[in-house]
């Protein structure tokens, strides 16, 4: 699983998170994004847009773990 997190970070820094492959979408009620690191695994994370593009991450798991 450490490569899919690498191509996640590596899109959300370059800042794609738009891209199809990440499926982002608002968690209602969390006050936070998630996206796909594969068919399994989600990453919350919230976006904060600043100077420096700081990105927060928040939590990493299947998705009854993180919803």
């Amino acid at each position: 699983m450490v490569e899919p997190f690498k191509k996640v970070l590596k899109m959300i820094r370059l800042n794609q998170l738009g891209h199809p492959s990440l499926r982002l979408h608002k968690i209602e009620g969390k006050g936070c994004h998630s996206v796909s690191l594969n068919m399994s695994y989600r990453l919350l994370l919230e976006i904060m847009i600043k100077e420096d593009g700081s990105v927060l991450l928040i939590d990493i798991g299947n998705h009854d773990q993180v919803y």
